[in-house]
């Protein structure tokens, strides 16, 4: 019993990482997204990014576009994503995409929160209060981008892991 009591208080058992309990989280805030920006594509940036990426990988798709025949400005974003477009439709290619970026984010973002505050659940109450933030502030929303796909919103998730190590004092991952 005394051993039970001295291992309740301890502090540094109790915050112990549990990684199904990190899961679970990560799960939810994946959930909460899909909730908050799960509409059919295109959605902001889509209608650009994707459709300049498969012309990237197809030079036939769309031929003559002026805008699509500019040289290329997200040279990166279209090498990584956008040979998917050669194997899927668009909207595929944004379901795909999306899911990435949202997997990505909610993982980032529950490990940044739980760096911050090491409680359960804490990182789904912070999302779900950043989504509101999102959708009600004046131009908020095109800050962070948790709709369409589009080069920052990958971007994002490595800003969000980083700070999450730079709080945990992981100076070098960050």
């Amino acid at each position: 019993m005394a051993k039970t009591q001295a291992l309740d208080e301890n502090p540094k058992v109790q915050q112990s990482p549990n990684w199904r309990w990190s899961l679970a989280e990560v799960a939810w805030i994946f959930l909460l997204l899909f909730l908050f920006a799960g509409t059919p594509p295109p959605d902001a940036g889509e209608s650009h990014y994707l459709v300049k990426a498969k012309h990237y990988w197809n030079r036939e798709f769309c031929k003559g576009d002026l805008c699509l025949e500019a040289p290329e400005a997200h040279l990166v974003f279209c090498w990584v994503f956008g040979w998917r477009t050669k194997f899927c439709s668009l909207e595929a290619t944004a379901w795909i995409l999306r899911s990435l970026a949202w997997l990505g984010f909610a993982f980032a973002w529950q490990r940044l929160s739980s760096a911050i505050a090491p409680q359960r659940f804490w990182s789904i109450l912070s999302a779900g209060l950043m989504l509101a933030l999102l959708r009600n502030c004046h131009m908020s929303r095109e800050l962070i981008l948790v709709g369409g796909v589009e080069a920052k919103v990958f971007a994002y998730v490595l800003v969000l892991l980083g700070m999450g190590e730079l709080v945990r004092g992981r100076w070098n991952w960050a």
